[in-house]
């Protein structure tokens, strides 16, 4: 049995609702191989450069293996290429696995959010594959489309954030009177001096 060393924070793979329906027609003719290459790649992203090699190595051997099993039986081979299956999804699903055997140090999930170093695990190749099979087995198409709704409303509401801008204040409003009356008597001297006052209290913002 070969020791796997599985590492922590493995955030790639998430996507809006709109791109994985626009990846299901590339997939359709995807080989089981050309699928987790690709996986491979955009989960690779997110791992820091100097674990990078080490990631890509363990996910080939796992690879290998993967389309082993998928040449022997259709059955899962056809599941590895559901749409709402992914090798990201499935790593994330052995990572909740490890947290039930082993909880990690306060000091490993603070290096691991700088990315730093990752949290790593070692389990042997039969407890590894026994849940990559249960992920690949489970069915869970419903709890993956209300992800990416989550995650869509999520961006949606961002967006609007973003654009939403507090309406101006009108020109006139401290001009004129309350009842659109006579405008008040400012007199030079005084707006200067209010001028003045403002700008002070803008800059003793920066010295704090």
């Amino acid at each position: 049995m070969r020791p796997w060393n599985l590492t922590g924070r493995m955030t790639a793979g998430k996507q809006s609702h709109k791109a994985a329906e626009g990846n299901k027609g590339d997939r359709k003719n995807m080989t089981v191989k050309e699928k987790l290459k690709q996986e491979e790649e955009k989960l690779l992203e997110s791992v820091n450069n100097s674990y990078r090699d080490m990631m890509r190595a363990q996910f080939d051997c796992i690879f290998e293996e993967l389309e082993e099993r998928c040449e022997k039986s259709p059955e899962y081979a056809a599941r590895v290429l559901l749409s709402h299956k992914s090798f990201a999804r499935c790593m994330k699903y052995a990572m909740k696995k490890i947290m039930e055997i082993r909880t990690p140090t306060e000091k490993e999930k603070e290096l691991a959010r700088k990315q730093e170093a990752p949290i790593v695990t070692p389990v042997s190749s039969d407890v590894l594959f026994e849940w990559i099979d249960e992920y690949y087995e489970l069915d869970d198409k419903e709890a993956y489309e209300k992800e990416m709704q989550k995650q869509e409303a999520a961006q949606t509401s961002k967006k609007k954030k973003r654009t939403v801008k507090k309406p101006a204040k009108p020109l006139l409003d401290g001009l004129l009177g309350k009842e659109g009356g006579d405008a008040p008597d400012l007199k030079p001297s005084k707006v200067k001096k209010s001028r003045r006052k403002e700008l002070d209290g803008q800059l003793s913002l920066f010295q704090i």
